[in-house]
């Protein structure tokens, strides 16, 4: 209830519920990089002044000195107010993760700061930023409290952010990513104050709408995306706004069907062209594995844009309006279109991601993909909005079953027959509702060739009440046919309604393929295309393969087990009659994972498995397809995946420190085969004479997990570090194992030591002392209990040379007030007299002050 009226006293104490904003931070690293920057040019356009930014290019490694740390996040959020923050990184429900992927920011930090951040807007891209714990559910000493909801809550401010998590590609900005882009855009649109809730339901429509084809993550992404605060709370930006713009609709006259069923149920139609504008794009790969090996992918954009899926080749975008006032659009037919053929291409696939940059998988396809590129989209038409074709003008095939390469297939047009009706009467005599139909069933399809000429015969059948309109088929080949699709119409038979037939001349072709489509009276529209291969016609006929012979396929002294995480190698014999068969593809399957290898010259296929299935009983499986000259065949063995070993290390084992200090020990987690775990949660538990501690610590990229200061009073104590086990926490068993690793433990010993006081010291001289040299224009700390001296403040890195700092003094928010002996000028500030008073906020100290 706290956070609650916090949040009402905050939105009170506006006016009317208006937050102007002045200022604003936005944070970034990896992925999120482009997203970042993307964010930070829209609060800059609509705010007019810059953004402070926290953004690591995504090519600089978390080690880099370059990459921002915690402190350089807590010197900005923590000291200043930014009414607007986009903070994209890596979350928890309590912790943020930094661009050094080290240290991170706590939201209890949040709380104990002094920055005024009533209604303050802040949306994350962060996985959990949004993930609003109930705390009676959480773990005593483990659980982190409390979470972003509530921190900002309790500091009246309002936060948009994920319940769980959040996606990005590593190449385009994509999921949360685009979504949240699209928001920092609504608050800029119109004029006048925009709430905060209408910018997130917009952005969200504009996601659905141009969203060719909804996946389980954009659907994650959207659902996930949460205001933490009142949506009626609006920002107007003073400055950049967008006028909202409307393309118009390509069709301008729709065509009523003068036969029948059309013409009785109200049938229209509309012919469109659509002229494509390919951009072909190269992006360098490092090949996994192979050091210093690099391979270049391609990819093509349209006029707007590219179509993005986790491990499937980009494609190019062309959006059209086809909105039709009245009507609504129920089917589009395929018409034709022109077409080049690109070999040798490595597609670059989408690598969806939510923790570091993902892997571009390889794509293999035997036929064209998509088989059929275009979608209607209709979800901005259910809010009053229009109804748009989303075209995909390319495919992709294969070279061959283990090609990373293939043929890259790019229409510079595509023609389309787009089938309108708002026809939705019942029927008198049946009482069905013909709109209710379902589209036409393609029953057989059948060529013949005689003397050139090719005859077609296709039958369809579909519900009474709707009949057939209209059945065609689309052709392509080689010789005059090459380099286009192109549609012929075919007619129905007077005495059977389901036949239908036309006639195409070769012209001297040898090979035609094509594929079939059919329409019913209310639009709807079904195709045919052979699974993607299309339909085959020769000028001899069509190609009539002989009866396949049987096959035995067998594995060959299979695993029965093996760890998670793991590899195994897997063999098989595939025959027929007795004899092997070379250079056939054979498909081995544990769970999800395939792999596909190719018969030698003794039917032997060998592959590696990699073992990623949760662990327990599966099955292994070899199988053959098939061919036009051979049966499928298939085979199977029990295979049981254990759990994997895992190694908990704890660094130093005995450890020193000063109370009140990081204590210096972290955990480092790794697998049997010594490779690192990030984002694991290692529990460290502390106990002695003087009293116990227990912290939950996540793992970073070096599988390193930090233990931090230590909250005990000075004395010898146990540490023990522990993964994925059961432990006992202030007397409470909690189940933390893995599913898929073994648990793991360390132990070491802590002796925490009394605390020294440090001396902060300014001289008016240049010197040296315990191997330090300075000047006068420096800061130096002295500690008393290690005797050692630092540099704390380096005058010289900000600008300030042989300038005596006569007196400084140390604000509890880690800032500097300092005055000096002469007046001088600083770029930052202009010039400082003898009389003045300097406060000096530094995102970081010592050997590299700034």
């Amino acid at each position: 209830s706290a956070n609650i009226t916090a949040q009402l006293d905050a939105y009170l104490a506006t006016s009317d519920g208006i937050v102007t904003p002045q200022s604003s931070l936005v944070t970034g690293y990896d992925f999120l990089e482009d997203a970042a920057n993307a964010v930070a040019s829209e609060l800059t356009a609509g705010i007019g002044s810059n953004a402070t930014t926290l953004i690591t290019p995504h090519d600089i490694s978390p080690t880099d000195p370059t990459s921002w740390t915690a402190d350089q996040l807590r010197a900005e959020l923590l000291n200043n107010r930014f009414d607007i923050s986009f903070l994209a990184g890596h979350f928890s429900a309590g912790s943020a993760l930094a661009a050094d992927y080290s240290t991170r920011l706590l939201a209890s930090e949040i709380v104990a700061s002094s920055v005024d951040m009533t209604n303050m807007l802040i949306f994350s891209a962060g996985c959990h930023s949004g993930y609003n714990s109930v705390n009676a559910h959480g773990v005593a000493n483990v659980t982190l409290e409390p979470d972003w909801a509530q921190a900002f809550a309790q500091k009246g401010a309002t936060l948009i952010a994920g319940t769980g998590y959040q996606y990005g590609d590593t190449d385009f900005i994509e999921y949360s990513e685009r979504l949240y882009l699209d928001f920092s855009e609504q608050l800029r649109m119109g004029t006048g104050p925009v709430s905060i809730g209408n910018a997130l339901v917009a952005a969200k429509q504009n996601y659905l709408a141009e969203t060719p084809e909804l996946r389980p993550l954009h659907e994650k992404s959207l659902l996930i995306s949460t205001i933490f605060g009142l949506p009626m709370l609006r920002i107007d930006m003073p400055d950049g706004r967008i006028t909202p713009t409307n393309d118009s609709s390509i069709v301008t006259a729709t065509t009523a069907f003068t036969g029948n069923p059309g013409n009785t149920l109200g049938l229209e139609y509309a012919d469109v062209g659509i002229n494509a504008s390919l951009t072909a794009n190269q992006v360098p790969l490092d090949v996994l594995g192979e050091e210093e090996s690099t391979v270049t992918a391609t990819y093509l954009s349209g006029s707007n844009g590219t179509v993005v899926n986790p491990a499937e080749p980009m494609l190019p975008l062309e959006m059209r309006n086809v909105n039709v006032p009245g009507q609504v659009l129920r089917g589009v037919g395929f018409r034709g279109g022109a077409f080049t053929d690109v070999g040798n291409v490595l597609p670059l696939t989408g690598a969806a991601t939510t923790e570091i940059r993902g892997v571009h998988p390889p794509f293999v396809s035997d036929t064209f993909y998509p088989v059929l590129p275009w979608q209607a989209n209709y979800y901005d038409a259910l809010v009053g909005g229009d109804t748009r074709l989303a075209v995909f003008p390319a495919q992709y095939k294969s070279d061959g079953a283990f090609s990373p390469t293939g043929t890259m297939r790019q229409f510079s047009s595509v023609n389309f027959r787009l089938y309108y009706s708002n026809y939705t009467t019942q029927s008198p005599i049946s009482g069905s509702n013909p709109a209710l139909a379902a589209a036409p069933s393609i029953a057989t399809i059948s060529a013949a060739v005689d003397d050139g000429v090719v005859t077609f015969s296709v039958r369809v059948v579909g519900d009474p009440a709707v009949g057939i309109q209209e059945v065609w088929l689309v052709y392509t080949g080689d010789g005059s046919f090459a380099g286009q699709w192109q549609a012929l119409d075919l007619a129905q038979d007077s005495n059977d309604s389901t036949l239908w037939q036309g006639t195409l001349n070769l012209n001297g072709a040898t090979n035609i393929y094509y594929m079939v489509q059919a329409a019913n009276g209310v639009g709807l529209v079904s195709a045919s295309t052979n699974l993607g291969a299309y339909y085959q016609v020769t000028a001899d006929g069509v190609p009539v393969p002989p009866e396949p012979e049987a096959t035995e396929i067998s594995l060959q002294n299979p695993p029965t087990s093996g760890a998670y995480s793991t590899v195994t190698t897997v063999s098989a014999v595939l025959t027929s009659s007795g004899s092997p068969l070379a250079n056939q593809p054979v498909r081995f399957g544990l769970g999800a994972q395939q792999r596909v290898a190719t018969t030698d010259e003794n039917g032997v296929a060998t592959a590696e498995l990699a073992l990623l299935g949760l662990p327990g009983n599966a099955t292994l499986q070899v199988s053959f397809g098939g061919s036009d000259f051979y049966l499928p065949a298939s085979a199977g063995s029990p295979f049981t995946i254990t759990k994997q070993g895992t190694v908990l290390m704890l660094t130093p084992e005995d450890a020193t420190a000063v109370a009140g200090s990081d204590s210096g020990i972290y955990a480092t987690l790794t697998d049997a085969a010594e490779r690192p775990f990030n984002e694991k949660t290692v529990i460290f538990q502390v106990d002695g004479e003087n009293g116990s501690y227990t912290a939950a610590e996540i793992t970073n990229f070096n599988g390193r997990a930090f233990l931090g200061t230590v909250p005990l009073p000075p004395g010898s104590y146990s540490v023990t570090a522990t993964f994925g086990d059961v432990v006992t926490i202030d007397g409470e068993s909690l189940n933390l194992t893995d599913p898929r690793y073994l648990p793991s433990s360390a132990v070491g010993t802590l002796l925490i030591e009394e605390a020294g006081e440090l001396i902060y010291i300014s001289t008016d001289n240049h010197s040296s002392i315990g191997g330090i040299n300075f000047r006068n224009e420096d800061i130096l700390t002295f500690d008393t209990h290690t005797g050692s001296w630092e540099i704390i403040f380096d005058g010289s890195d900000v600008g300030l040379f042989a300038e005596n700092v006569n007196s400084f003094a140390k604000l509890s928010d880690g800032s500097y007030l300092m005055s000096f002996e002469k007046s001088l000028y600083l770029s930052s500030v202009g010039n400082v007299y003898t009389n003045d008073i300097v406060r000096f906020v530094p995102t970081s100290l010592g050997s590299n002050t700034a």
